[in-house]
Formats: structure tokens, C-alpha cells, sequence
């Protein structure tokens, strides 16, 4: 089994090891590995193959997580910027949004980030090519858009959780 440390969802929803609804997701236990692991693979691996460097993969999450509204994640995902060196002001302005961050290329990571949070019918060939021209890679394309993907799926997943649990987890 995957380390639970990095079950994220587990983590969001509060459930605690050993309880009825860790015994709820532990039945399913390839749904819960490969979400934790995928969870390693795309936060914490530091592999220049992914094509997207730790920061913007952290800036990912936190701009969904503030997209979303979901405090929970927004704490993992400050908090693990400023593990990685991110000042004050660069949380501030991924919290803020793409006009206020200075980097070209965060700025255009969070902004299509934005962009398939909110409105992912408005995706096109056109938003592809803005990520190119601000220097993404095509494999910093690809794990972009698994990102912006996981980051949606743990949080809805992490709701569904805690609203199964009620609060007794």
C-alpha cells in the first residue's frame, strides 16, 4: 500500500486510520494506491522529464484550491510553497490570480489553470499555443493538464469524503 502520508484525500477529509470510512476507501484499494501515488508522482518526485518545476506544480494546486474555495487545500498547497522557498508575495499573487503575478510563464500556467477550473469547454488550440509562446514545454503541457485534472478530482473527492463522514471520521 501507498504511504499514507501522502493520501492526500484521507488527509482533506479527516479520516483517521483505522476508521470506518478509512475501511471505506481501504476497499477499494487500487482507487486509494494509485491516487496516492499518482499524488507522489505529481507533487513530489522533482523530475525535469514532468516538463513543470515544484513551484508551478504547488502554484497549480493552490490556484485550484482558491478557485474552489477549499481552505484545506489552499493551507497544503501555501504551505508546501513556502517548503519550497516561494515568498509571500508570490503566494499572494497566485491567490490573486494571473494578472497578478510577474513570471510569464506562472502567469500563463495560472491563468490556463483559470481557464479549464472554470470554464474547461473554452480550452482550445489557442490556450495551448499561449503556454508554448510563455515557454511551456509539451510535456509541461501534458502534466499541466494532469494537474489541473488530479487537483479537482482530490478535492471533490476529499468533499464527498467528509460529507459521507458527517463529521464523524
Amino acid at each position: 500500500m501507498s504511504d499514507p502520508q501522502y493520501d492526500i484525500i484521507n488527509i482533506l477529509a479527516g479520516i483517521k486510520p483505522g476508521s470506518r470510512y478509512a475501511s471505506l476507501r481501504e476497499s477499494r484499494p487500487e482507487t486509494t494506491s494509485v491516487a496516492t501515488d499518482l499524488h507522489v508522482t505529481l507533487f513530489e518526485i522533482d523530475d525535469d522529464a514532468i516538463g513543470l518545476d515544484a513551484i508551478a506544480r504547488q502554484a497549480v494546486g493552490l490556484r485550484i484550491g482558491v478557485l474552489e474555495r477549499y481552505e484545506p487545500y489552499i493551507k497544503i498547497c501555501s504551505g508546501r510553497l513556502s517548503e519550497l522557498g516561494a515568498d509571500e508575495a508570490t503566494i499572494a499573487a497566485i491567490n490573486s490570480g494571473p494578472d497578478a503575478v510577474e513570471d510569464a510563464l506562472l502567469r500563463a500556467i495560472i491563468a490556463h489553470t483559470d481557464l479549464l477550473t472554470t470554464a474547461s469547454r473554452d480550452g482550445s488550440a489557442a490556450a495551448i499555443d499561449a503556454l508554448r509562446a510563455a515557454g511551456l514545454s509539451e510535456s509541461g503541457i501534458v502534466t499541466l493538464s494532469q494537474l489541473i485534472a488530479f487537483c479537482s478530482y482530490q478535492i471533490r473527492m476529499a468533499t464527498t469524503m467528509s460529507a459521507i463522514a458527517g463529521g464523524a471520521r
